[in-house]
């Protein structure tokens, strides 16, 4: 059975489960930032690149992860066969792993050889770093002792201890230990490459009527044929980048289905700019984005209904708050940012329920789901989203068009340092996942 795990863990639970695991403490009078004797990496013989489970020197069953490398954001699988005696000594750590994280040694110029340690800054030598995973899951089937599982490696991570630094670190090329259960429990390696070539889609046109322009020097615009993504962003097999040049240096690109039309619209009277990919299967299912509400008063209102800090600052502005109502029904997820006066929220609402701040929402066979993002000052806001009703079979596009429009098209994550998108994408895709929506 399955079981959603916690992906990172904070400094005073980092001590406390570290001080549970006897192979991880600290001899007496070390130092606290000197890597802990026990969590070094294994040899290169224990790579897992071996058919049947193979033992490593701690005695822990060596798992087989495909692939064995990759760049942060790679999905990696994990298999393996355990005897009884292993399956008995390791199902403690499989069902309830206070770690499932990939750890490292930094050294600055990592003399120790790239099978034992990550080379790094001279800032942070002697950090043993914890990256953390994206959805990780591991299942042991004790009666034939089968294991299965997966993660996504995760862009960032911290010291162990928080030595030499407390902050985020951005996930280093290295070899890696995958450790579950405890601090020491290395049962595969796992090597962290650079970040992969970008990859080169298609731009369908998106296109936006002559008459919107009217009263502006401007005329309809297109998009460049191709756009740059990074590996980690590139279209579904079933999915379409739409573009649109609402005006002059003002291009913007909408992921939706293959099989849908797309059309922009203009508000040149106050600067509103959308866009809307129609299925042509089935016209109810839509992906719609807002890029620019137009004028004060609707940027301000857009999110209202949906983060906390943007309701204040319409009620602020118009005084009241009846126009931030939503149906009971919808899930609604904080994403933070953790930077000030950025927010985000998730939103999904039930099929055959309207949201009518959500256009699209009750028309298909599927869920809509929406990520709203948005500025707050003190009586003022700034929102955008995207919203994505599709049929359940397509819901990978929703979930594609959601993280596509965090990372490239919404002014929150493009202001948001690199660490703290990858957090707020982390976040994104536990709510999507929890919705079924992947």
């Amino acid at each position: 059975m399955w079981k959603r795990l916690v992906t990172g863990l904070g400094v005073a639970a980092s001590l406390a489960l570290a001080a549970g695991c006897a192979n991880s403490a600290l001899p007496a009078g070390a130092s606290s930032s000197a890597p802990v004797p026990g969590s070094g990496l294994s040899s290169p013989a224990t790579t897992p690149s071996a058919g049947p489970t193979s033992t490593g020197p701690g005695g822990l069953p060596q798992l087989k992860l495909r692939p064995a490398s990759g760049p942060a954001g790679t999905y990696v699988t994990i298999s393996g066969q355990l005897n009884p005696e292993q399956v008995r000594a390791n199902d403690p750590y499989f069902r309830h792993p206070a770690y499932f994280n990939l750890i490292t040694d930094v050294y600055a110029g990592c003399g120790k050889g790239p099978s034992e340690c990550s080379a790094g800054p001279a800032g942070l030598a002697g950090c043993e770093l914890i990256v953390g995973l994206s959805d990780p899951r591991i299942s042991l089937d004790t009666a034939t002792g089968r294991v299965s599982g997966s993660f996504t490696v995760g862009g960032d991570g911290t010291c162990f201890q928080d030595r030499p630094t407390g902050r985020p670190q951005a996930t280093l090329p290295g070899r890696y230990d995958l450790a579950i259960g405890c601090h020491a429990c290395d049962f595969a390696l796992f090597t962290v490459t650079g970040s992969p070539a970008p990859v080169e889609v298609h731009v369908a046109p998106c296109p936006v009527p002559a008459l919107d322009y009217a009263g502006t020097p401007f005329t309809p615009q297109a998009a460049p044929a191709t756009l740059s993504l990074p590996a980690s962003l590139a279209p579904p097999g079933n999915a379409q980048v739409f573009g649109t040049m609402f005006l002059p240096g003002s291009t913007s690109y909408l992921l939706g289905p293959k099989s849908a039309t797309c059309q922009g619209a203009l508000a040149s009277a106050d600067g509103g700019e959308r866009m809307t990919a129609t299925s042509v299967s089935d016209r109810p299912e839509s992906v719609r984005m807002t890029i620019r509400p137009g004028g004060v008063g609707p940027s301000t209102d857009l999110a209202c209904p949906y983060i906390p800090a943007v309701r204040a600052a319409d009620e602020a502005f118009r005084g009241v708050g009846a126009s931030c109502s939503h149906p009971a029904a919808d899930v609604i997820w904080q994403i933070p940012t953790d930077t000030a006066n950025l927010y985000a929220a998730a939103v999904l609402v039930p099929a055959q329920v309207t949201d009518p701040n959500i256009p699209g929402s009750g028309d298909g066979t599927g869920p809509t789901v929406a990520l709203y993002t948005a500025w707050a000052g003190r009586d003022a806001a700034a929102g955008q989203m995207v919203a994505c009703t599709l049929a359940p079979v397509q819901a990978d596009i929703c979930a594609a068009s959601l993280e596509f429009f965090l990372a490239t098209q919404s002014q929150v994550g493009t202001r948001v340092s690199a660490a703290n998108l990858s957090k707020m994408q982390d976040a994104l895709a536990s709510f999507l996942a929890e919705q079924n929506i992947h």
